[in-house]
């Protein structure tokens, strides 16, 4: 068979999978693997179509192939990249970081390796070597947007908000339509009580996509911080119009409606409906939901569910400053006084 005929596969393979269609790029990757067994960029292909399908064993054994067929360094710590990315994918992060470590001690100059090992390294709060692997990246190449979003992601856990910001303000200098890039920096922006610049990146978001409920969600409660209840309240039931199982618009809603400074902004009924909407939601995992529920109830004036559920919040566990607020209204509580912002 004419060499050209697998090229002609690999290539339909290589367009149906861009256009999403993988069942199409597995027919042909199948049928290209039938003229050549040794293909290594049908494997490497096959794999990935493979674990957008949802059949992660057919992935694996297929970037095992790859990684076996390597013929140089080159290939090989491609496969090592891309079954790294699998086990990434698939939550196996000390596999995915030993896959993206073979791929580096192979090729130092791969970039795509550092910038890949670093999100690992997020996802497991290892930021120290994440920032090491950002830069290495970003010195390999500095045009290499997933290595600034990577480099924000670990500032931000670090809760140096400064530099997150920074890293990625330089990430939308090279992709000005990217709506995610936008709202983590306004979540940055938030970390840092800058809310006006906050919420000026989440407009942008709301342009980019009016859909968006957790953008409005966010906006609505950054609002808030920034003194305007009213217009935050709007925000909220947008997102929840928006999006009727979103818990963060159900969960800001009704922290707004508890809190409120002025009497005439508050619905403590609506409040505790909502925040029972919210932890529903979340299966009763998430403490800033049962934060809100302890401030709805302390709102309709039920103290004893208000310190309930406050104590629940705080055993589950907030971050320093968080925690601090939550034992605050924990006080007022047991003093049977509801919490209420102060502007």
């Amino acid at each position: 068979m004419p060499a050209e005929n697998i090229t002609n596969l690999l290539r339909e393979a290589t367009y149906a999978y861009a256009q999403q269609n993988y069942d199409r790029a597995l027919d042909f990757y199948n049928q290209a693997l039938e003229l050549e067994t040794n293909s290594f960029i049908a494997y490497i292909g096959r794999g990935g179509a493979y674990l957008r399908v949802g059949q992660p064993d057919k992935a694996e054994s297929d970037f095992n192939k790859a990684i076996d067929l390597a013929t140089n360094n080159i290939p090989l710590s491609y496969a090592y990249l891309n079954r790294g990315y699998f086990y990434q994918q698939t939550k196996n992060s000390e596999k995915a970081v030993d896959d993206y470590s073979k791929a580096i001690q192979i090729n130092p100059s791969f970039q795509s390796a550092y910038a890949n090992r670093a999100s690992v390294y997020n996802s497991q709060r290892r930021y120290d070597l994440s920032i090491i692997d950002c830069n290495m990246a970003i010195m390999l190449n500095p045009d290499e947007v997933d290595a600034y979003r990577n480099k924000g992601d670990a500032y931000y856990g670090k809760r140096e908000y400064d530099k997150a910001v920074e890293a990625y303000s330089k990430a939308i200098s090279f992709d000005t339509n990217s709506s995610w890039m936008y709202f983590v920096r306004a979540v940055a922006y938030c970390g840092k009580d800058d809310h006006p610049h906050a919420i000026k990146d989440f407009d942008r978001v709301i342009q980019l996509q009016p859909t968006n409920a957790e953008a409005y969600s966010y906006r609505g409660l950054t609002k808030s911080r920034n003194g305007d209840f009213k217009g935050g309240i709007e925000d909220c039931k947008k997102g929840i119009q928006l999006d009727t199982n979103c818990a963060v618009a159900f969960n800001n809603l009704a922290w707004l409606l508890a809190t409120a400074p002025k009497a005439k902004l508050r619905d403590g009924q609506k409040a505790v409906e909502y925040a029972l909407r919210a932890c529903k939601l979340n299966s009763w995992k998430d403490a800033y939901n049962l934060g809100t529920l302890a401030a709805a109830y302390a709102e309709i004036g039920n103290f004893d569910e208000a310190v309930k559920w406050e104590r629940k919040c705080i055993i589950m566990g907030l971050p320093d400053k968080e925690m601090e607020q939550a034992r605050k209204e924990l006080r007022l509580f047991d003093q049977k006084k509801p919490y209420h912002a102060d502007k």
